[in-house]
């Protein structure tokens, strides 16, 4: 059992991988909105639409949403769906979660939250 346990944590971290390099994250500023909640909070991104996050999907009984990420928390006041502006610390794939519950392709960490876009500190 040990060995099992051993060997799962050595392939789950080989596995992980960041999907964008943290110069370019940090330094963005994304314009997203909150499309609902699977294991966490799920946004989608409006702009800039990276290629990549195309293929992160996600959706519930009503739609599919493209673009879209999970975060670990959102603020109340961001939950009504309108657009907000972010800017973000890391960006991950390939999670691992025990909860039977759809999951985006990518996490997205979020630093930052602003009504109105980034401002210079933020970015």
């Amino acid at each position: 059992m040990k060995i099992c346990t051993i060997l799962f944590f050595v392939l789950f971290c080989f596995s992980c991988n960041k999907e964008h390099s943290d110069k370019d994250i940090t330094k963005t500023c994304f314009k997203g909105r909150y499309v609902g909640t699977g294991c966490w909070p799920v946004i989608q991104i409006l702009e800039p639409l990276f290629p990549g996050f195309k293929d992160s999907k996600w959706g519930n009984r009503d739609s599919i949403y493209e673009y879209s990420a999970g975060i670990g928390s959102l603020p109340d006041k961001y939950k009504n769906g309108n657009p907000f502006y972010f800017t973000v610390s890391n960006i991950d794939s390939n999670l691992v979660h025990t909860m039977n519950c759809s999951i985006p392709k990518y996490y997205v960490a979020i630093n930052t939250y602003s009504d109105s876009g980034c401002t210079q500190s933020d970015q």
